[in-house]
C-alpha cells in the first residue's frame, strides 16, 4: 500500500507535471490568483422527457464571457433515459458521462463489486450509449459518477483506466473545502480525506479525479450533493427532479433560487460555466483569463 511521504518523495525525486500529471492540491494550476472560477453544473440520472424542457429553459441560452454557450456534465442511468435527448444535449456540446447501467440501489452492491461487474455497468454502458445516442464512446464520453458516490475502489479505478476513461468524480472532501482541492491524478496516493470507502490505492497513471467539496447544511453537516443539502447554495452536483415540477412549493423555490444563481455568474466576466470535460483541458493547460476568448478553450465544436 502506499504511503503519503511516497507522494511527498515522488515530487521531490521526480516531480509531476501538467498536462499529464497534477499531485493533489488546493494551489491553482499555473499559480494564477484566486479571481477567475469555474463553475460545474452536473445532473444525474436519466435524460427523459420529464426533464429535458427544463435544461431547454434553464442552460441554453446562456454564455460564458467568451461568448459560447455554457455546458454542463449530465451523469446518465440507462433505465428510463431517453436516448434521443441524450443525442441533443451532446449535439449541443454539453458533457455527457456515465452513472451505471443499473442503478442498484444498495450501496454494498457498489462498494464490493469485482471488476468484471464494473465492466459490465460502465464500460458495456459507455458501448449501449454511443450506439443508442449516437455519440462517440472515447472522444465524448469521458467520465463517471458512481451511483449514491459509493466508489469501488481498485476494482472501478482498474476498469475506468483501462476502459480509457479519463476522469471520475465521485468523491466528497470536507477537510478540503477551504481552500478547495483541485482536480488531480491518481499516479501517487492523494491528501484527500476517504469519506466513503473503498478508495483507491493503486496507481493509476494519468486518470483524473475531481473532487466534490462538501457544503454544509443547516445541521453542520457536510453533503456533495445539493439536493441533500439544505438550503443548497453552491456545487453545483444535483438531480433534475430537485428543481424540475411546479405541483410541490418548494420544487418551485428551489429552482427560481437555481435560475436566479445563474443569472448573477452570467453578470461576471471571469465566470465560466463548463462541462467536467472541459474544465480538466483548462486544469491541463493553464490559460490566463484574457487570452481563454482567442484560444481553443471552451469553444463549442459543431457536432453532427
Amino acid at each position: 500500500m502506499r504511503q503519503l511521504h511516497q507522494l511527498q518523495l515522488a515530487q521531490i525525486t521526480l516531480g509531476t507535471t501538467l498536462p499529464n500529471c497534477r499531485c493533489s492540491g488546493n494551489d491553482i494550476p499555473g499559480k494564477f490568483c484566486c479571481k477567475k472560477q469555474l463553475v460545474f453544473l452536473t445532473f444525474d440520472d436519466a435524460v427523459a422527457i420529464q426533464n429535458i424542457d427544463f435544461y431547454r429553459e434553464v442552460l441554453f441560452h446562456r454564455r460564458n464571457p467568451n461568448n459560447e454557450t455554457i455546458t454542463a456534465t449530465f451523469f446518465i442511468t440507462h433505465e428510463y433515459t431517453n436516448y434521443g435527448l441524450v443525442h441533443e444535449l451532446y449535439r449541443r456540446n454539453h458533457d455527457i458521462a456515465l452513472h451505471s447501467m443499473t442503478h442498484n440501489p444498495l450501496t454494498a452492491y457498489w462498494a464490493s463489486l469485482n471488476a468484471t461487474m464494473w465492466q459490465k455497468e460502465v464500460v458495456d454502458q459507455r458501448e449501449q450509449l454511443s450506439n443508442f445516442a449516437r455519440v462517440p464512446p472515447t472522444a465524448a464520453i469521458q467520465g463517471l459518477r458512481a451511483p449514491f458516490l459509493q466508489i469501488g475502489g481498485d476494482p472501478m479505478y482498474n476498469v475506468l483506466k483501462q476502459g480509457g476513461f479519463k476522469w471520475e468524480c465521485s468523491r466528497p472532501t470536507l477537510n478540503f473545502r477551504k481552500p478547495g482541492l483541485w482536480p488531480y491524478t491518481n499516479d501517487y496516493l492523494s491528501h484527500q480525506d476517504c469519506q466513503i470507502q473503498p478508495c483507491p490505492v493503486g496507481e493509476y497513471k494519468g486518470f483524473w479525479t475531481v473532487p466534490m467539496l462538501d457544503m454544509i447544511g443547516d445541521n453542520n453537516a457536510g453533503c456533495a450533493m445539493v439536493d441533500t443539502c439544505t438550503p443548497g447554495t453552491f456545487g453545483i452536483y444535483t438531480h433534475a427532479a430537485w428543481l424540475n415540477g411546479t405541483d410541490d412549493e418548494g420544487t418551485v423555490a428551489r429552482k427560481e433560487g437555481y435560475i436566479r444563481f445563474l443569472d448573477y455568474l452570467g453578470t461576471k466576466n471571469d465566470v465560466y460555466i463548463v462541462g467536467i470535460s472541459q474544465a480538466l483541458e483548462w486544469v491541463k493547460n493553464p490559460t490566463p483569463l484574457d487570452q481563454i476568448p482567442s484560444s481553443n478553450l471552451f469553444k463549442n465544436p459543431t457536432r453532427p
